[in-house]
C-alpha cells in the first residue's frame, strides 16, 4: 500500500485468502469497520507506533495479528514462523503457518533479536 493513502474503507480487505502480509502506512488515518476481514492467515505491519485513536474499534474484524512500528522487513522462518522487523531492531512473531505441534521459538532471526508475539 502506497505512502499518502489516508482512508481504508470497509470491507477493503474482505476474504483476501492469499493475502499474507498487509502493510498499512503511517499516513492512514482513517481505518472503517470491517477493513481487515477474513482474510486467511495474514498479517498486519502497521508503520505507526499504535493503532490510531480514529480508527474504527472493528477495524480488524476477526483478529489478524498485527503488529506497530513496522520496520522495513518481514519473513518466515524454516518452521513456517512469520517475524516482522520492528522500528527499534528488533524482531516480533507475528504467526505462525504451520501444522507442526510443537515449534521453537528462536532468540535471534537474521541477527534481530526476537522480542514479542504478537497480539491477536
Amino acid at each position: 500500500m502506497e505512502n499518502g493513502i489516508t482512508t481504508i474503507k470497509e470491507d477493503a480487505f474482505w476474504c483476501c485468502d492469499n493475502l499474507e502480509i498487509l502493510i498499512i502506512p503511517d499516513s492512514v488515518v482513517n481505518v472503517e469497520m470491517y477493513a481487515v476481514s477474513a482474510c486467511g492467515k495474514a498479517t498486519v505491519c502497521l508503520e505507526a507506533d499504535s493503532v490510531p485513536k480514529t480508527w474504527s474499534s472493528h477495524w480488524n474484524f476477526v483478529d489478524h495479528p498485527y503488529v506497530v512500528s513496522y520496520g522495513g522487513e518481514y519473513g518466515t522462518t524454516e518452521n513456517g514462523l512469520v517475524w516482522v522487523k520492528k522500528n527499534d531492531g528488533t524482531v516480533t512473531i507475528a504467526n505462525c503457518n504451520s501444522s507442526e505441534a510443537n515449534i521453537s521459538i528462536p532468540s535471534q532471526i537474521n541477527n534481530y533479536n526476537v522480542t514479542n508475539i504478537a497480539f491477536y
